[in-house]
């Protein structure tokens, strides 16, 4: 970055973290590793995607702003003494719809894409931990998902396709 007076503390460029696969790109404005880049703590702290979630301390309260396309988005309540344990709500986002979503801790999330274009902000109030993260299969019969799918089968990362059962989730963790 230059300019007519050179650099300007306080200015910097990132590089920002993408990963893509088979079913688009992620890409991370968020992410602990710019704090130490910065030199200063950050509010923001990961982005998401998949039907997952992140056992305690690293579980995560998420806010989902749409910002272009369409999205179904899934929250399963995971929390273990919540009356709603195993219920599962869905939105589809889009940023016609004046609405972002948020969603405490304790709870698990999946999508899926609605249109080839789909933009999210995807905030979380924790850091990401792979050691944390825990899936449940997207097609548990026992949750029984709505999914938008109109017969066609989904792209899934390999992943995302061997999540156990809600059942088995219950049985290793009991819950969040």
């Amino acid at each position: 970055m230059s300019g007519p007076r050179g650099d300007i503390a306080g200015l910097m460029r990132l590089p920002l973290t993408t990963l893509d696969d088979d079913r688009g790109g992620l890409d991370k404005y968020f992410d602990p590793g710019l704090e130490a880049s910065i030199g200063r703590p950050l509010a923001w702290r990961q982005v998401l995607r998949g039907l997952h979630a992140q056992l305690a301390p690293a579980s995560e309260a998420k806010l989902l702003v749409p910002l272009r396309g369409r999205m179904f988005w899934v929250c399963v309540d995971l929390r273990r003494d919540s009356p709603s344990f195993g219920c599962w709500r869905s939105q589809v986002l889009e940023p016609s719809g004046a609405e972002a979503l948020f969603a405490e801790r304790g709870f698990g999330h999946g999508c899926l894409s609605l249109s080839d274009d789909v933009e999210l902000l995807i905030l979380a109030d924790n850091d990401y931990r792979p050691e944390a993260g825990v899936g449940i299969a997207w097609d548990d019969p026992e949750l029984a998902i709505g999914w938008p799918l109109d017969g066609a089968t989904p792209t899934l990362s390999a992943e995302h396709a061997a999540f156990a059962s809600f059942a088995a989730f219950r049985g290793q963790h009991g819950g969040l």
